[in-house]
């Protein structure tokens, strides 16, 4: 199979997963899985997922995060309300929630149903504002933010153009999504080594599973996950676009502090635990934190210098 992205035929395998085969381009670096997953398994995976659902504690939280990222990323302004946004792949809602509360005119769209009616019962969604065939449609938006989406879906460069033909002259499409080829992680040894290491032992040996680790094949665990992006294949799949001639640019983000780590579920309050069990849970896991703690602090201190690579990656187009 040929690089979904750049076409190339350079291509080498870095490990099994499930009934999959990992592959790496050679020539624009992109980690993609081989067979695609079918369109029914995709849809199947993603029914119930609800991803990040936030606890009740949370949401206020969460909603400043989200409107800071936001009013950075689209450079939002007093004259920007009124405006419009589309959340592609709003999952449970905190996007939609923020951008309206932003005084944006905000629409929504998921495959999950049932974060659907979660981000309705919670969020105030109403069917109005839903767009359940993006491909179809004929609104146009001033931004279009699809985090940490295009890694999940079959054909990544229909996704770009989809979008991209969904903008307002002026209109700004961000893309968010792991970066293939961070040092970050290794600094994040939870998920690192757990969740994707651990499973990759499953269907590999032990030396090509590690072969596989140093070689970044994380992100990339079909169904789930499909595809993990360098910089220059996201940058490719805006060359080979029909809107190649707009203006692209590709930044980076930082994996959240403490995400997916012991330090995070210490510090936040567990409804399921008894006072008892979590002092006693927190008296366990103690040494972890301070272990955590410590690789955070040697992370922010690489990255600030260049040493260590960020976590996620940033397109940005826009429709000038």
């Amino acid at each position: 199979m040929s690089c979904p992205v750049c076409n190339s035929e350079k291509n080498t395998k870095l490990l099994d997963w499930k009934k999959y085969e990992m592959m790496r381009c050679k020539s624009c670096a992109l980690i993609y899985s081989t067979p695609l997953p079918t369109d029914q398994e995709i849809t199947d995976f993603y029914q119930g997922f609800l991803f990040q659902q936030p606890a009740d504690f949370e949401i206020d939280k969460k909603l400043k995060t989200r409107k800071t990222e936001l009013t950075n990323l689209f450079k939002l302004t007093s004259n920007s309300k009124g405006k419009k946004l589309l959340d592609y792949g709003g999952g449970t809602g905190a996007v939609f929630k923020s951008a309206t509360e932003l005084g944006l005119d905000t629409y929504y769209y998921d495959l999950d149903k049932k974060a659907e009616n979660f981000t309705k019962g919670k969020f105030g969604l109403t069917d109005a504002k839903i767009i359940e065939d993006v491909a179809n449609t004929v609104e146009k938006f001033d931004y279009i933010f699809c985090d940490n989406v295009i890694e999940h879906v079959k054909y990544p460069k229909e996704l770009v153009e989809m979008l991209t033909r969904l903008l307002n002259k002026d209109g700004v499409l961000i893309f968010k999504t792991p970066h293939g080829g961070n040092t970050e992680i290794y600094f994040n040894p939870l998920i690192s080594i757990k969740e994707y290491c651990g499973k990759a032992l499953k269907y590999n040996s032990v030396s090509k599973t590690i072969q596989g680790y140093f070689q970044a094949f994380w992100h990339a665990d079909p169904p789930r996950h499909i595809f993990s992006f360098s910089k220059k294949s996201m940058i490719e799949l805006v060359n080979r676009s029909k809107y190649s001639s707009y203006t692209s640019k590709v930044d980076y983000y930082n994996i959240p502090a403490y995400n997916n780590t012991i330090t995070k579920d210490f510090f936040s309050k567990d409804k399921r635990l008894s006072p008892l069990k979590s002092v006693i849970v927190r008296l366990i896991l103690w040494p972890i934190v301070i272990i955590e703690v410590l690789l955070h602090i040697v992370k922010r201190s690489l990255i600030s210098i260049g040493i260590v690579s960020a976590g996620g990656l940033i397109l940005i187009i826009k429709n000038d």
